[in-house]
C-alpha cells in the first residue's frame, strides 16, 4: 500500500519539531518495515538564502521518500499566502498522482487538512485519514466563526480520523458537539491508535547514563511548547517558587525558541526565581533529549489537557519518574504511586507533590522501574504499526 504522510511540520525539514513530528517519523518508518511504500510530505520552512521550490530527497536512515515545499517568504502578505497554498496543494497532488497514493495521513492544520482533501478530489482513489491530537482546532474555531465553519467542513469531508485513546476521543467529540463540528458525518472507519515510543532506541540511548546525585536539589523537566492554553507551566513555576523555600530543586522547561519564552520569563522574574530555572529550546538530537531525562529526577508535566503526551512516554522509557496534572487522559495512563505520580492543577498541590516526592527518592525508583516496564508492554512500536496498516488496508478496499 502506498501512504503518504503529511504535516506542517517535519522531522526531515533541520527546524525544531515536537511528538506529532516525532510520531509521524515513527509510523512511516514502522509502515515502511511492514512492507508498504510511504512518502512524507510537508509545508515546510525556509531559511535565508534557500530556494523556495518543493525540494524532494530519500532521507538516508530510513529510506523513505520525502517532500518538503518550501514557501515563498513575505508568508504574511495575503497574496502569498494564497500563493504559497496553491502551490503547496499543487505539490501533494503531483506526488499523489505521481506515487499512485492510496491513503494521506494527516494533521489538521488548516493548509495540510485543504491540500488532502485537494489531493483526493484530483485523486479519486486517494482516502484522508486525520490524526486528531489535542485541541488547537478547538480554541481557533470557538474563537472565530469563519475558522468554526472552516473546520466543520473539513472535519465532515475527511475518510476517518484517528484518536491517539479513549479519554482524548471523548474530550474531542465533547468539543466538535459543542461546536457542531461534523455533525452527521460516517464515523464508521474512525480508530483509537497511538504508534507509541521508541523503547528499543531510547533504553540504547541512556545506557551507562549517570542517574541524578541522591544528595543534590531535586532536578525536575517539562518538555512542551510554550502556549497560551493547555500547557500550563506557570502552575509549575509557581509550584517551584512555594517548594523551594523547603527544599532545593532546579526545574529545566524545553520547548520553543527563545521568542517563545516571553510570558515565561516574565513570571520567573516576577517570582524571584531565576536562579532556580533553565529555559531551553527544543533538544535536538532526541537521544540528548533522552538523556537528560534519565540524569532528572521527576518529569514534570502541568497541563489543562492533554492527548498522548510523548514526553511522558519517552521519559518513562528511559527511566525518569513522573509526576503529571490529574487530568484525561494523563490520569489513565498513570497508576498513580505505581507509575507515576498525580498532582491537582493548580501550583499549591503541585509544591505538596514536589516536597513529598524529594522526600521519597526509593518510591520515585518503583515508580519509573514499573513505568518503564509498562511503556515497552502497552506502547510498543510493532504492534501499534499493525494496527494502522489494518486501518488503512481497510480504508483502500472498503473506498468508504
Amino acid at each position: 500500500m502506498r501512504v503518504m504522510v503529511l504535516s506542517s511540520a517535519s522531522v526531515f525539514d533541520g527546524f525544531p519539531y515536537g511528538g506529532a513530528e516525532i510520531s509521524l517519523a515513527l509510523l512511516g518508518r514502522e509502515l515502511g518495515k511492514l512492507g508498504h511504500d510511504v512518502t512524507f510530505a510537508a509545508y515546510s520552512r525556509i531559511r535565508r538564502g534557500e530556494n523556495w521550490w518543493p525540494r524532494t530527497f530519500k532521507d538516508q536512515k530510513d529510506a523513505q521518500e520525502v517532500a518538503l515545499f518550501r514557501p515563498m517568504t513575505g508568508g504574511a502578505l495575503p497574496l502569498v499566502q494564497a500563493f504559497n497554498h496553491h502551490q503547496f496543494t499543487s505539490t501533494v497532488k503531483a506526488v499523489c498522482l505521481q506515487k499512485d497514493i492510496k491513503v494521506i495521513y494527516c494533521t489538521y492544520e488548516p493548509e495540510v487538512l485543504s491540500a488532502a482533501l485537494a489531493a483526493r478530489r484530483a485523486c479519486p482513489q486517494v482516502r484522508v485519514v486525520m490524526r486528531m491530537a489535542g485541541l488547537a482546532w478547538y480554541e481557533v474555531a470557538r474563537a472565530d466563526a469563519a475558522a468554526q465553519a472552516q473546520y466543520d467542513h473539513w472535519f465532515s469531508q475527511v475518510d476517518a480520523i484517528n484518536f491517539l485513546d479513549v479519554p482524548s476521543k471523548a474530550l474531542t467529540n465533547e468539543r466538535m458537539n459543542e461546536l457542531k463540528l461534523g455533525q452527521g458525518r460516517d464515523a464508521s472507519a474512525d480508530f483509537t491508535a497511538d504508534i507509541g515510543v521508541d523503547t528499543t532506541r531510547i533504553a540504547a540511548a541512556v545506557k551507562g547514563v549517570s542517574a541524578p546525585h541522591s544528595d543534590g536539589p531535586l532536578s525536575l523537566i517539562m518538555v512542551a511548547r510554550f502556549s497560551d492554553y493547555q500547557k500550563r507551566q506557570d502552575v509549575l513555576l509557581r509550584a517551584v517558587a512555594l517548594a523551594r523555600q523547603k527544599v532545593p530543586m532546579h526545574l529545566t522547561l524545553v520547548g520553543g525558541a527563545p521568542e517563545t519564552w516571553g510570558r515565561a520569563q516574565a513570571l520567573i522574574a516576577e517570582l524571584g526565581i531565576a536562579d532556580s530555572v533553565t529555559l531551553r529550546a527544543f533538544v535536538q538530537p532526541q537521544e540528548t533529549l533522552w538523556q537528560l531525562m534519565a540524569q532528572t529526577d521527576l518529569m514534570c508535566h502541568a497541563c489543562d489537557y492533554e492527548g498522548v503526551s510523548k514526553a511522558i512516554l519517552e521519559a518513562m522509557a528511559a527511566g525518569c519518574p513522573v509526576l503529571a496534572s490529574d487530568v484525561a487522559p494523563l490520569n489513565q495512563m498513570i497508576e498513580a504511586e505505581q507509575t507515576g505520580f498525580l498532582a491537582d492543577n493548580d501550583p499549591e498541590a503541585w509544591a505538596t507533590a514536589l516536597i513529598r516526592l524529594q522526600a521519597s527518592p526509593a518510591k520515585r525508583q518503583t515508580a519509573a522501574t514499573q513505568a518503564r516496564a509498562w511503556v515497552a508492554q502497552a506502547h510498543g512500536l510493532a504492534s501499534k504499526a499493525a494496527v494502522y496498516a489494518q486501518a488503512f488496508e481497510q480504508l483502500e478496499r472498503t473506498g468508504t
